[in-house]
């Protein structure tokens, strides 16, 4: 399933039903990271290199939560990295 940015943005609700709805959900430090992260969702968060240190600077998991993964924006500003790792982590390949 694709969720598109038709959401209302105040329902919350029905956006953390539209993440628990998918096999994997893959976004950005958004919202909907910490919602479906939250719920227990596949999640596949992009992260750029000067992102909250929250998430644990470099990690590729974080402790808040268990099912998340991350892929890091390289240093240099690159995200050639951080795509192909996800892409072969969603892709079983």
């Amino acid at each position: 399933m694709r969720v598109e940015p038709d959401w209302d943005p105040n329902d919350v609700d029905d956006l953390m039903a539209r993440s628990a709805a998918c096999d994997v959900v893959v976004t950005v430090d958004s919202l909907v990271a910490h919602l479906s992260a939250g719920g227990g969702a596949d999640t596949r968060v992009l992260l750029d290199a000067g992102a909250d240190s929250r998430w644990g600077a470099g990690r590729a998991r974080t402790a808040w939560y268990p099912t998340a993964r991350l892929y890091w924006q390289d240093l240099k500003g690159g995200w050639t990295r951080a795509i192909t790792g996800l892409r072969r982590a969603v892709d079983g390949g």
